[in-house]
């Protein structure tokens, strides 16, 4: 019975630490994107301070604090998601979301030469659930896309934004190669990125996967008709009535 015990507790530990590896991997993932973002406009605070240029100083600083913020939210969502635990819902435009994340992407966007197309921004559609946590979900999307079109020759990401009677739809489509294995797209830690040079972990994909399903929705991932990658983001949509204004 102490052996059994013993081995009981070991594997407990074991379970401990292994789900203590992917949270600090999955903290790591997602904050890259906004400290990025930090140094970049830290960097360029000291260069507008040095020319006496202080109004873009302090609108450089407020974007700076948003993104500690939201770094805040991403640590508590990440924490809530490992416990399980349900964040509380609120509604949230898709729309508004998708276009926060391309902001967020803007400067690898344009140093890459990447062309963003939107399809279908008329129309509000409001879904339940958390800004910031689809705004991780779309970052990564879009994060991957310009990743496998970097080198292509044609660099475009197609958004697409639709929906059903009941559902809204996000289609993220772009003109690289295409994914190799479809069906492992979402597993943690599956990663095509060799680690070294790019840092990829695999993690990003699995996280939103999670986060996507916790709002009740699901996320897709196929293959153009013209070889890029396509991931389609479904999510329920509010009733009539009940949406935000």
């Amino acid at each position: 019975t102490a052996a059994l015990e013993d081995a009981q507790h070991q594997l407990v530990q074991a379970a401990k630490l292994s789900a203590l590896g992917q949270m600090s991997a999955g903290i790591s993932h997602e904050l890259n994107q906004p400290v990025a973002t930090i140094q970049n406009y830290a960097i360029a605070a000291k260069q507008f301070f040095e020319n006496g240029n202080l109004a873009i100083v302090k609108d450089n600083l407020d974007e700076i604090e948003i993104q500690t913020v939201r770094m805040s939210r991403i640590i508590k969502n990440l924490r809530d998601f490992s416990r399980k635990d349900a964040a509380p819902r609120q509604p949230v435009e898709l729309g508004h979301t998708a276009r926060n994340a391309v902001k967020y992407l803007q400067e690898q966007i344009n140093a890459h030469r990447v062309e963003v197309l939107w399809v279908g921004e008329g129309e509000a559609l409001w879904i339940n659930g958390g800004a910031v946590r689809l705004e991780q979900v779309l970052v990564n999307l879009v994060s991957n896309a310009i990743e496998a079109i970097r080198v292509a020759n044609q660099r475009t990401i197609t958004i697409a934004l639709s929906k059903t009677d009941a559902q809204a739809i996000v289609k993220i489509e772009d003109s690289g190669p295409g994914l190799v294995d479809i069906d492992r797209v979402f597993e943690p830690f599956y990663t095509t990125k060799s680690g070294k040079n790019d840092g990829g972990l695999g993690l990003g994909l699995s996280i939103a996967f999670g986060f996507v399903e916790s709002f009740s929705g699901s996320l897709h991932a196929s293959n153009t008709e013209t070889g890029g990658a396509c991931f389609t983001l479904t999510l329920p949509l509010l009733e009539i009535g009940v949406q935000a204004p």
